[in-house]
């Protein structure tokens, strides 16, 4: 039986460092992937730089040229008051790219209130939000996410958020993890591990280490239990 090929997706380095220890794995520039056969499992890991621009561009290209069994993104978010607790460990269920469609004089509009899909793809429209289509993998709290290009960090850009979109976790690069792997037929689990609260911007109160070591135990210890079912 050949080894399940898997694809581990992070933004930077920082949210590798520890796995590429243990696999002895070299540092690489966002876009180019290493590969380690580990576990029964064959995994590469693959940079792809902050933002969703840089997650879309280099997820396309490697989807061209490789193919996987799954893909699964991991890091650290952002949780919304009364989202998840600092450290813990959640399943991105649904993502939702936050920015995109139109300021008016009554408020934002998304995609599909201006009439305009995102992307077609199987028959179906795909505006703001994405879904996970499988069923999420228990024993993590399963979590709605938004991407977006700026971190809230002001008292009336977390609200707007809030009230738009009702988002428990915020990052840079879910939704185009979602959008790549559904136009690749990739399936895919996503993973964020909680390093701050989404409140006015105060890096003193982030747990940036603690949060990159946690995500990062998690990912083996799911590559470790549960890597045949991904």
């Amino acid at each position: 039986m050949p080894d399940l090929k898997l694809l581990l997706v992070a933004a930077t380095p920082m949210e590798s460092a520890m796995l590429r220890s243990l696999w002895d794995l070299p540092l690489t520039l966002p876009g180019e992937m290493v590969a380690v056969n580990w576990e029964g499992l064959e995994v590469s890991l693959l940079h792809t730089g902050i933002g969703m621009v840089n997650a879309a561009w280099h997820l396309g290209r490697t989807f061209q040229a490789h193919s996987f069994d799954a893909a699964l993104q991991f890091g650290i978010g952002g949780a919304f008051p009364g989202g998840p607790e600092m450290l813990e460990v959640v399943e991105v269920v649904e993502d939702c790219f936050a920015e995109l469609g139109a300021d008016s004089p009554g408020g934002f509009l998304g995609l599909e209130q201006m009439g305009f899909a995102h992307f077609e793809h199987g028959g179906e429209r795909y505006y703001n939000r994405l879904t996970q289509p499988r069923p999420a993998m228990g024993g993590l709290r399963a979590c709605r996410a938004i991407t977006v290009n700026r971190v809230s960090g002001t008292t009336q850009g977390i609200a707007q958020m809030q009230q738009i979109w009702n988002p428990e976790v915020e990052s840079m690069e879910g939704a185009a993890f979602f959008q790549a792997c559904i136009l690749a037929h990739v399936r895919f689990r996503a993973f964020r591990t909680i390093s701050n609260v989404v409140e006015p911007r105060n890096r003193e109160a982030w747990k940036l280490k603690e949060a990159l070591e946690t995500a990062q135990m998690h990912m083996l210890e799911t590559l470790k239990e549960k890597g045949m079912e991904l």
